[in-house]
């Protein structure tokens, strides 16, 4: 009875560890298709996701993305998700562990947050810039945020940030659907600009 008991716990943590595995495996998917398909700029990618929240009004911190209901009811009322979505997308947000990308999933160059962190003390905003295109003939970097995935696993939502200077960049948010085994963006808006 104990092995039995082993065993099936066993089973339910890999299975948990592959529902997990198959979530960022469709984030690579979806960077290498947007860093080859939809002309981003970056050439650098920094590893850690940025974290998202829920939206409400307080604000939320700068190294934040924040998502509210009433976003994820527009796109409902907009066709794009079912209904089944709004709560399970919603109730994802504030439950997403920290995630730091593989770099060897990525083609493009790849830095830690932590570098660029510290390029940004020692150099100040324009020197780092300087330097990135010094050392790894890079103009422009990108930060993504944790995938919000339906619950069909089919649809994802993703703000995308570049930054190419102390004063040039923007984000955007992404909602991107599977079909036909590719992931294809069928909406997209703009959230700042500088």
């Amino acid at each position: 009875m104990r092995l039995i008991i082993i065993v099936l716990l066993s089973l339910i943590m890999i299975s948990c560890t592959e529902k997990d595995k198959d979530k960022y495996d469709d984030l690579y998917e979806v960077i290498d298709e947007m860093l080859r398909f939809n002309n981003y700029d970056a050439d650098i990618v920094i590893l850690e996701l940025k974290k998202v929240h829920k939206g409400n009004d307080m604000v939320a911190p700068m190294n934040f993305i924040t998502y509210n209901k009433d976003f994820i009811i527009s796109l409902y009322k907009d066709k794009l998700l079912d209904s089944t979505d709004i709560d399970f997308m919603y109730n994802q947000i504030d439950t997403l562990k920290d995630y730091t990308l593989d770099s060897t999933k990525i083609f493009k160059r790849t830095l830690s947050e932590s570098v660029l962190i510290s390029l940004f003390k020692k150099y100040g905003s324009y020197g780092t810039y300087d330097y990135l295109m010094d050392k790894y003939n890079a103009r422009c970097f990108m930060r993504i945020s944790m995938p919000i995935i339906s619950k069909d696993r089919n649809k994802m939502i993703l703000d995308v940030e570049t930054y190419c200077g102390p004063t040039t960049g923007g984000g955007l948010t992404y909602l991107l659907e599977r079909k036909n085994g590719k992931w294809r963006i069928i909406f997209c808006r703009g959230n700042w600009v500088s």
